[in-house]
């Protein structure tokens, strides 16, 4: 595993910043909570959606910048790791959101759901140490417009084992977290939304398809992944 710096990416040119005209087929950084927050890990023990009180999912708000360019979702990666052996597989799934209002939104419509990642393959570890990549297949890309409030949710798919003891744990900051949006879970029949101190690590790539209006949010996100550091072993 090698730790890379996006902002080093950047450099030289291998990550592409948003806002430009027309659309690309290189991968973007849509939305990222640095894997140096993390301080905790929330317990996956119920298949979803769950009618218990264990959770079957956590989720992260987010919002694109970019101005009013949209967006293809192509990968998502979060941080990972088991308990004993759970069996079963895990994917993402982008929503809508029941509200533009980032920190105070639940997951509504599905857009698109990822290929699984299989519990099995995850470490055995006291914290959360390998990042994982859920890829979304070409036909099942979801369509993401800018500044517009969206839910990125990691899912128990399936599963034989799951259970307190044999669970998934994804890694996030319980501690202050800064990220624009809120996480959350869902358990007993819905979902609802974390402490608003708390956010999941995680990264979301994509590209361009259309570049819309741009403007000046688009220059901020240009000049973020230019200048900011976002750490995560690839």
């Amino acid at each position: 595993l090698i730790l890379l710096s996006f902002s080093l990416l950047s450099l030289l040119g291998l990550v592409f910043p948003l806002g430009v005209s027309g659309a690309t087929t290189e991968e973007v950084v849509l939305d990222s909570y640095d894997s140096s927050n993390q301080s905790n890990l929330f317990v996956v023990s119920e298949v979803h959606p769950s009618t218990t009180t264990g959770d079957s999912a956590n989720f992260q708000t987010f919002r694109i910048g970019g101005g009013t360019g949209t967006y293809r979702a192509t990968v998502a990666r979060f941080y990972l790791d088991r308990t004993n052996a759970p069996s079963g597989n895990l994917a993402v799934q982008i929503y809508t959101a029941t509200s533009q209002t980032i920190d105070n939104a639940l997951p509504d419509t599905l857009l698109g759901e990822s290929g699984y990642v299989s519990m099995a393959s995850l470490p055995v570890s006291p914290l959360a140490s390998a990042v994982f990549s859920f890829t979304f297949n070409t036909t099942n890309q979801p369509i993401l417009s800018g500044n517009t409030v969206y839910v990125l949710a990691i899912i128990a798919k399936s599963a034989t084992v799951l259970d307190t003891t044999d669970a998934v744990r994804v890694g996030n900051d319980n501690t202050s977290g800064t990220h624009a949006g809120r996480c959350g879970l869902y358990d007993s029949g819905g979902w609802g939304l974390c402490n608003s101190a708390f956010d999941l690590v995680f990264i979301l790539l994509g590209n361009q398809v259309d570049a819309g209006g741009g403007g000046a949010e688009a220059d901020r996100m240009e000049t973020s992944l230019r200048t900011t550091s976002h750490l995560f072993r690839l």
